[in-house]
């Protein structure tokens, strides 16, 4: 359960210290950070706007500027890149890069990460830029985090990647690619 919405269903609160806040005021307090914090998160799921890359720090994520001037650190959705370090991390990094090259990218803003980017759907000329990336064998389509795609987005993700992987292509070359999930799970563990 959220901590906002522990906040709802605590107990009256009883510390003598701080009499004046009790379960009612507490209560109103919880439901007050809930609907902020709702408010926060639909304005980030609803920002679409359009932008130009800056610099693409790998093939997943990347620095834009919008066209009214602001600069966003953006992640693509529902792919995972090679991490630095890792077979094929260069090659995803310098493959995203060419793809977006000069281009005017379409960016629709679904959630903010751990690490203050936007998460985000992006369209080159109408191309879905995660597929594309999957379908290329650049990235993995990030299951984890699929519940932000819709049934069809879904499915297109997983074929695109059981293509790539027949077909051996970019990551999929290697015969026992780590994904970088696991491969940062292990760097952790160090």
């Amino acid at each position: 359960m959220s901590p906002l919405l522990n906040l709802l269903t605590l107990p009256p609160f009883t510390n003598h210290a701080h009499p004046s806040v009790r379960g009612p005021m507490r209560r109103r307090i919880g439901l007050a950070l809930l609907i902020a914090h709702c408010a926060v998160s639909v304005a980030v799921a609803s920002d679409r706007f359009r932008a130009t890359v800056e610099h693409v720090a790998d093939g997943d994520s990347m620095t834009v500027r919008a066209e009214d001037g602001r600069r966003s650190k953006i992640r693509i959705a529902a792919i995972d890149a090679p991490e630095k370090g890792q077979p094929h991390a260069d090659q995803a990094r310098e493959a995203l890069r060419r793809l977006v090259n000069e281009q005017t990218l379409e960016i629709e803003a679904i959630k903010a990460d751990p690490y203050g980017r936007q998460v985000a759907r992006i369209w080159l000329d109408g191309t879905d830029l995660g597929l594309l990336m999957v379908s290329r064998g650049q990235a993995w389509h990030f299951t984890r985090y699929e519940s932000d795609q819709t049934p069809r987005e879904r499915h297109a993700y997983r074929a695109a990647q059981s293509q790539a992987r027949q077909r051996r292509l970019g990551l999929w070359q290697f015969n026992d690619p780590v994904a970088p999930w696991d491969y940062r799970a292990a760097e952790r563990r160090r």
